[in-house]
């Protein structure tokens, strides 16, 4: 009888023991499922501002493509007396977009094309470069005797100004030209 006694309550301190483990365990789960609430309202959070970041920067890189539209068209009219109905050029093929050019146009025998971009660095003036040797050599029928290669931006790092120039690629803000104005030959 002592050692049953003594068992039971051996296993009474055991038990007592782990019902304090488990209320423990229960005290941090419920710490943890509050941090996981909050942390999931916080990627929320993150999730509509970057959606709203998205809306913002489509609506600028839209607004940046229309505005180059029309002052590039206006300088052509200024420097050449031309009118180039000007806009964009996508080229697909086998429903995937190959090509694309946010400023081109073309008449008999002068073309425009180029890029609208709220940064300009080297790599926009070296991606311009390749869609326009693209269209030399896959699509020449874009092409015309007279090219005029052009980018369009808000801000520009110098060493990206110093590419297109090297390329003949009449770069531009709103404000000032940053290179010579060129018509190349194709």
């Amino acid at each position: 009888m002592n050692e049953h006694t003594r068992l039971l309550q051996e296993h009474g301190s055991k038990l007592d023991e782990h019902g304090k483990i488990l209320q423990s365990h229960s005290e941090i789960l419920q710490s943890h499922s509050a941090k996981l609430d909050e942390l999931t309202r916080d990627v929320q959070d993150i999730k509509r501002t970057l959606n709203q970041m998205n809306r913002t920067m489509q609506k600028l890189t839209y607004g940046i493509e229309d505005e180059a539209v029309d002052v590039v068209s206006w300088k052509l009219r200024e420097k050449l007396g031309v009118n180039v109905k000007l806009g964009r050029l996508v080229i697909t093929e086998g429903g995937r977009e190959v090509l694309e050019l946010n400023i081109y146009g073309a008449t008999d025998d002068l073309c425009v094309v180029g890029d609208a971009t709220l940064d300009l660095r080297v790599s926009k003036v070296e991606e311009l470069m390749g869609a326009i040797n693209e269209l030399r050599s896959r699509y020449p029928q874009y092409l015309r005797p007279r090219v005029v290669k052009v980018l369009y931006c808000m801000r520009y790092v110098p060493e990206a100004i110093e590419e297109a120039r090297k390329n003949g690629v009449w770069v531009f803000t709103w404000r000032e030209e940053l290179t010579p104005f060129l018509v190349s030959s194709t």
